[in-house]
């Protein structure tokens, strides 16, 4: 009889929990590439066991790094999770019932390793971020058609257990973030727990680019490492994978170099504000930890002015005044000189001493190449040129000896896109072409063989809209917007498409994109906000790519359901995001639409 009841209940449960979640939205973000669920609830509580099994003769190194984010992942889940009443009906209590509740408790969680041959820091062709997640409810798994979910079974024999499976550690990282996207706290955490409505659920997801990446100015302004490590952290839940290191620019030089120490302690906007050898190490291995390699930029031979606080003679046209709209795309101006065998000494120095140390993180090394000004080489006594054509030859040399020095330090280098479509000039086609000015650069770019990785301006520019930040005379006119405004909104963000206009033979040499945060107007206080949620949207955009399996253009109304969500997380795990609609539009959802005419 006892048995009788306790099956009533359990169904009774099952039933009510159906009815309340079913069409509830679900929350991962960005959405997988092939998920199934179920009404049902389960549970997690404090016995519930994690582990991880790594197959024989994996990297230690790769074993901690899944530990640790096994750790970060249960300690999320179990005492800082999400209680959704911003995101359910108003008035209606949207709390799983409790009754049966022991009948649909996890009671393990394994995290399963595939492959032993992962390297450190793999190159774009040999990346696999692939996983595939398993949740059963109280019944057990809706169907066992999947192969690894029958292998999965027949080794354990275990019910009631969640299965994460992947081939590499990357893989296991997402899988993991997933996970957390799909539980949620009771209301009375403290008496009922941690639950998730979604079972049974099956998740098979990998992503559609093998770049996704941030792109972080930290020389306009000052970056703690501990902000450079809160990005990191909202890029992981985000599922980005490439943080673009802008470290050097006109402005500062915060970088330390042992073989030229004079660049920072002269370069840094004040005493010891800089990155030192361990800072860069710990961003690089924080950032490895999180599924994420970091790309340094060294941005030349513009954007350099900052060199000259220690080695002026390096320089041309250092911070030209009143003047320096005509040699510089803003001030300070200065440009390394051309031809010149003092700037080819101090490349080979800086090169031989940075690259080494970061091959083990990462595999590319950005050498910059935006915005050469040709009128400035009018003032380098080894150019006295604005003369494309006889500039062209003196900048070919100085790439050449960049790069030769990028590749004999064990990395592939990494260029903005005015070298090959301005400049015209043939790089091997090793090199990565990152675009900005828009998708015809992409196409120019792709029709020349080389790898892209793509983000307009139009639509990926995240310090857009914020005004003009240089002080003018009000009689010049109306000078009140930025270059680039207006903001871009995280909706125009969703609808940019990286592959656009390319054939399908240039859209296999697309890598995947970046979201850029240039720091004129933003600093560590405003980052938060003007990051979040809206990179997210790019995150999606290159995780699930911008048409679904249809494809058709994913729909505002399904995304933000889900990037508010993601919101409330981020915020949940100290990271400031803003917003994305008011409060009252989540709880009356498909209410703040606009009309169609």
């Amino acid at each position: 009889m006892r048995i009788l009841l306790n099956f009533m209940m359990l169904l009774k449960t099952t039933f009510v929990a159906s009815l309340l979640f079913s069409n509830a939205a679900v929350g991962i973000w960005p959405i997988p590439a092939s998920y199934e669920h179920g009404g049902e609830v389960v549970w997690l509580d404090k016995y519930t066991k994690w582990s991880f099994e790594a197959p024989k003769g994996l990297d230690k190194l790769i074993q901690d790094r899944v530990h640790q984010a096994l750790s970060r992942a249960q300690k999320t889940i179990t005492t800082n999770q999400l209680v959704p009443w911003k995101l359910r009906p108003h008035g209606v209590d949207f709390d799983p019932p409790i009754e049966g509740r022991h009948h649909a408790i996890i009671r393990k969680i394994i995290v399963q390793q595939l492959k032993e041959d992962e390297v450190r820091a793999p190159e774009y062709d040999k990346v696999d971020e692939s996983y595939e997640l398993y949740i059963p409810s109280a019944k057990g798994y809706n169907s066992t058609d999947s192969p690894t979910l029958s292998k999965l079974m027949a080794q354990h024999d275990k019910p009631m257990t969640i299965y994460i499976v992947a081939p590499y550690s990357s893989g296991i990282l997402h899988g993991l973030t997933t996970l957390q996207q799909l539980f949620y706290a009771h209301s009375d955490y403290g008496k009922h727990g941690i639950y998730s409505p979604y079972a049974p659920a099956v998740i098979k997801d990998k992503p559609k680019f093998v770049h996704r990446g941030v792109n972080l100015d930290v020389a306009r302004q000052w970056y703690p490492k501990t902000t450079v490590f809160r990005l990191l952290d909202g890029m992981a839940w985000n599922k980005f994978n490439r943080l673009h290191f802008h470290v050097t620019d006109s402005q500062s030089w915060p970088l330390e170099v042992p073989a030229l120490p004079e660049l920072a302690v002269k370069g840094a906007y004040w005493k010891n504000l800089y990155y030192t050898t361990r800072d860069i190490q710990e961003i690089y291995k924080y950032a490895e930890d999180r599924g994420i390699q970091v790309i340094m930029e060294i941005d030349m031979p513009g954007h350099t002015s900052a060199i000259g606080h220690a080695y002026p003679d390096l320089i041309t046209g250092q911070n030209v005044q009143p003047m320096w709209t005509e040699v510089a795309a803003q001030p300070p101006s200065g440009h390394l000189k051309l031809n010149d065998s003092d700037v080819e000494k101090f490349l080979t120095k800086l090169f031989n001493d940075v690259v080494p140390r970061l091959a083990p993180y990462s595999k590319y090394f950005h050498t910059g190449g935006d915005e050469v000004n040709r009128n400035i080489y009018l003032l380098d006594e080894n150019v006295r040129s604005n003369d494309s054509a006889v500039i062209k030859p003196y900048l070919e040399r100085f790439l050449t000896h960049a790069h030769n020095l990028v590749r004999k330090n064990g990395a592939t280098p990494v260029v903005w896109e005015e070298m090959v479509v301005e400049w015209g000039i043939d790089l091997p086609k090793d090199t990565v072409v990152q675009t900005w000015l828009g998708d015809q650069s992409t196409k120019v770019v792709t029709e020349k063989e080389y790898r892209v990785i793509a983000g307009n301006y139009l639509y990926w520019y995240l310090d857009c809209g914020n005004g003009q930040w240089l002080d003018f005379h009000k009689e010049m006119g109306y000078l009140y917007n930025d270059w680039c405004a207006p903001k871009k909104n995280w909706r125009l963000m969703y609808t940019y498409d990286p592959l656009a206009g390319l054939t399908p033979e240039e859209a296999k040499l697309v890598l995947g994109g970046e979201v850029h945060i240039w720091s004129e107007q933003i600093d560590s206080e405003s980052l938060d906000s003007t990051v979040w949620p809206r990179a997210g949207a790019a995150a999606e955009v290159l995780w699930s790519g911008r048409q679904d399996a249809e494809g058709k253009n994913r729909t505002f109304p399904d995304a933000s359901p889900r990037l508010a969500e993601i919101r409330e997380r981020l915020v949940l795990n100290g990271i400031g995001a803003s917003p994305i609609m008011q409060l009252w539009c989540h709880q009356h959802e498909g209410d703040c639409e606009i009309p169609s005419l």
